[in-house]
């Protein structure tokens, strides 16, 4: 039984705990896209960590973990998560493996990556302007560095004519301290061309041969759905694919060995950065939400744009993924309001929309049709038991259900692992599904 863990909003929906609490079940935890833009949140034993290329799943000893050539990695950031991980005691050597194939970000990268941020003036991204998309640029313009290379020693030849191809396309533009940094950066691949020696491999051919071999799998996704390159709000998007599908590209494996997808998602939106937002809150109620729910950025620290939940881009990025079911969190963020909305529908122009106009300069001119449920007061923090929500927030949760024609099959209701309800038996959830 392979699981699949997808963010169904624009990311940081909690995804962290819960492949953390799922880890569990599964031999192996597979991540298949992005890079060190993710931060993923995860407590153990009181202590907070945040991994932000290393799957979430280190933190169980019997766990496996796999970066895919998907991925794209920051090597310096890798090698300091990697000691960090070390003085907490977690032991990863043995039990994580890179992708021979992911791609390498470089000091390059980051700064042509704030040289566009800074081009586009009022219109820019938002991005965490850590190269990200520019090393996707260089994977898919076939002159990227692959980790394979870091490994073997090749990457010395391949980083000289990289710099000269910067320093020939950019001349005088390119300031000294990029230099400096260039040098930085080589220092760290010649560490890693030892230290990582043992963990680099064709990681496609390992996983394929652990899946015929009966392992079970969970894949971890980066960002949410509403970023996806493809099918986000582009051009306000990542720059990989943060849906279900990416997995067999991000991985290399066959989709036939995804057998259920579930999709992780607050009980209401937050988004990080430029791009539309049809239920952002600019009022009290929005910074309520914001300083009570801790919305700043994982990665970045910065302060998330805080809304209402809209229930139209959820039941589009359901749709998308064919989710199997919801994982909610942060319901108790809500917890003391008076009201809480619920948007249900669109209209532009006057008119009824129909589904969800993803296109950025379509969805930034809707506006949302809300219903209105009532709050609830009883705190829902710490539930372990549907039971034990007041009925409002059971009948809020319903809504969802019903709009979206998927359940909610569990509720994350704080950040520690024992701090979760299932409104389903685990066996039934994660129970392979006849046919797949």
């Amino acid at each position: 039984m392979n699981v699949a863990v997808v963010g169904l909003q624009w990311g940081d929906e909690g995804k962290g705990k819960v492949v953390d609490l799922l880890a569990e079940h599964f031999d192996i935890v597979a991540r298949y896209q992005g890079g060190h833009n993710a931060g993923h949140t995860v407590y153990r034993d009181g202590r907070k960590f945040v991994v932000h290329h290393v799957p979430a799943g280190i933190f169980h000893p019997h766990v496996q973990n796999v970066m895919g050539n998907g991925m794209v990695i920051d090597v310096e950031a890798l090698l300091r998560e990697i000691a960090d991980l070390e003085t907490a005691g977690v032991a990863w050597r043995g039990r994580l493996w890179i992708s021979d194939r992911a791609h390498v970000i470089t000091p390059v990268h980051r700064w042509l990556e704030t040289q566009e941020e800074a081009l586009r003036g009022c219109h820019s991204i938002g991005t965490t302007r850590r190269g990200i998309g520019p090393a996707y640029e260089d994977k898919y313009g076939r002159r990227g560095l692959l980790m394979g290379q870091v490994v073997d020693g090749t990457w010395r030849s391949h980083v000289e004519w990289l710099w000269d191809r910067h320093v020939r396309m950019f001349g005088p533009s390119v300031p000294p301290e990029l230099r400096a940094e260039w040098d930085r950066f080589r220092t760290a691949l010649a560490r890693a061309e030892t230290y990582l020696a043992d963990c680099v491999t064709q990681t496609d051919l390992w996983l394929r041969d652990r899946l015929r071999q009966g392992a079970r799998v969970l894949f971890e996704g980066a960002q949410g759905t509403l970023l996806d390159v493809d099918h986000g709000t582009y051009p306000f998007v990542t720059s990989s694919h943060c849906s279900a599908g990416g997995i067999s590209i991000g991985l290399g494996i066959s989709p036939r060995w995804v057998h259920r997808v579930f999709g992780v998602s607050k009980a209401y939106c937050t988004r990080v950065g430029a791009g539309p937002f049809p239920t952002e809150l600019h009022d009290e109620v929005g910074q309520y939400i914001r300083e009570r729910g801790a919305e700043y950025g994982a990665t970045t620290g910065r302060p998330r744009r805080c809304g209402w939940l809209d229930l139209v881009a959820l039941k589009y990025a359901c749709d998308l993924n064919d989710v199997d079911g919801i994982i909610l969190t942060k319901l108790d963020i809500l917890d003391g309001l008076p009201r809480v909305r619920l948007c249900v529908g669109y209209t532009l122009d006057g008119r009824p929309v129909e589904g969800c106009p993803v296109r950025a300069d379509l969805l930034a001119r809707v506006q949302p049709v809300y219903e209105d449920w009532p709050g609830w007061s009883a705190s829902t923090y710490g539930a372990t038991r549907a039971d034990e929500l007041p009925e409002a927030a059971r009948a809020y949760i319903r809504r969802i259900e019903t709009y979206t024609g998927r359940p909610v099959v569990l509720l994350s209701s704080g950040p520690q692992r024992h701090e979760t309800a299932w409104f389903r038996p685990p066996d039934e959830v994660l129970r392979p599904v006849e046919g797949r």
